[in-house]
């Protein structure tokens, strides 16, 4: 199974089984400014690490720019 993330608006975005179109959860911005991933309820059985690593990957790159300028004014207010 592959993953794909599909844009709901401006701070959310669905995740779906790229195969059969399957909803799996949501990947919001919480109030923190990062995004998190919510399974949906309905689901059940297992996740293989390769469907881990995925989401871990979405996260991390919606994550990574807002990290970044985190970083930067940070530095650039010696902090």
């Amino acid at each position: 199974m592959e993953i794909e993330l599909v844009k709901k608006n401006e701070h959310s975005y669905k995740i779906r089984n790229s195969f059969n179109g399957k909803h799996l959860g949501e990947v919001i911005m919480d109030v923190d400014g990062s995004y998190y991933y919510w399974p949906d309820k309905n689901l059940s059985g297992s996740w293989s690490s390769h469907n881990l690593k995925q989401i871990a990957k979405i996260l991390d790159d919606l994550n990574s720019e807002y990290g970044e300028r985190v970083r930067k004014y940070f530095k650039d207010n010696n902090l």
